[in-house]
Formats: structure tokens, sequence, C-alpha cells
């Protein structure tokens, strides 16, 4: 189904805009299809024609990503393994599809590094990254942050007990029968 990007049919106010003499939809409005790019075993890619007769490349399916090293500025060619995180949309990272700023998991060498899209594979048909050095996917944090709590408990039962004095909270609630 084709995408339209139309004007509003609304003002700011609320108020419908005239369309006496305007039709309904134009040719030149008319988007395209999202490329949907996907992670598969051979690469595919599509030519799309585009206004004024110009011809684009569009990826469908990769296989490898260009990974840049921020600190030396080399840049390798890397085998794609997953998706593993997409701000887009997270059934994306679930059905592996690529977009700009999505989190890709990829064979670098012997080594699997975690990489950040750069470009729009759907639009110029390349999978440019930048290597990311200390990411954390979202079930290592939360490991680490319930290892946290455990030991932040252990701590806090080892903690003297609190002393209630005349000036404190406390104090007044007792005076008043409250416990707390």
């Amino acid at each position: 189904m084709t995408q339209w990007h139309l004007k509003s049919k609304k003002k700011p106010s609320g108020g419908k805009h005239n369309t006496v003499n305007r039709a309904d939809k134009k040719r030149y409005q008319r988007g395209g299809l999202a490329a949907h790019t996907t992670i598969a075993a051979k690469a595919e890619t599509e030519q799309v024609t585009t206004k004024g007769g110009k011809q684009n490349l569009v990826a469908l399916k990769a296989t490898h990503a260009l990974v840049t090293d921020p600190k030396t500025h080399k840049t390798v060619k890397a085998q794609l393994l997953s998706v593993v995180e997409n701000p887009a949309d997270n059934q994306f990272a679930r059905r592996n599809i690529i977009t700009k700023g999505a989190i890709l998991r990829v064979k670098l060498g012997e080594h699997e590094k975690y990489v950040k899209v750069t470009s729009r594979p759907g639009q110029d048909a390349h999978v440019n990254t930048m290597l990311l050095e200390h990411y954390k996917t979202a079930k290592e944090t939360k490991a680490e942050s319930a290892a946290g709590t455990k030991t932040a408990k252990t701590k806090a039962s080892k903690a003297p007990p609190k002393r209630i004095t005349p000036h404190s909270p406390s104090f007044s609630a007792l005076n008043r029968g409250h416990l707390i």
C-alpha cells in the first residue's frame, strides 16, 4: 500500500481548510514503500525510480556492514549476525530489520562486537556503522542492577539501627503514639 504525504485537512485552530478548488490526492504527494532491510545469507538490492527519473538502489537484504572504529578511524567489512536493539520499533529488533540508529551484533575477526548504524540502508543500499566500545544489552544491565541491589541489601542489613533523638522526626511521631 502506498504512503501519502498530504497536507493536513485541519487548521491549527481546529477548523477545516477550504477544499473547493483542491483535488483530494496529487501524484507528487505519493511516497514509496518502506524497504525494511533485513539480515540474510545473500544480499539483495532493488532499483527504484524516484522524482525526475533518478534511479536509487535500495537494500532489501544485507549480509555485511562497514564498521568504522571511532578511535583509529579505520573502516573494516564485518559480517552481520543480528539486530540487538532498534529505537524505531521494538518489533524491528525481533524481525532483524535494520534502520538508522539500530544496534547490531557483528562478527569482527574472531570476536563479536556491537555497532550502531549511521546510514539509511533503505535509501542508499549500504550499511555503514560505528563501533560501540562499552555497549551492554538490556539483559546485562538488568543482571548488573539486580546484583547491585543484592549488595545494597546486605550493606543495609549490616548498618547499625537508627538512633532516635529529640530533634529527629521519628521522636515526635513516637510522642504522638505513632510508630514509623
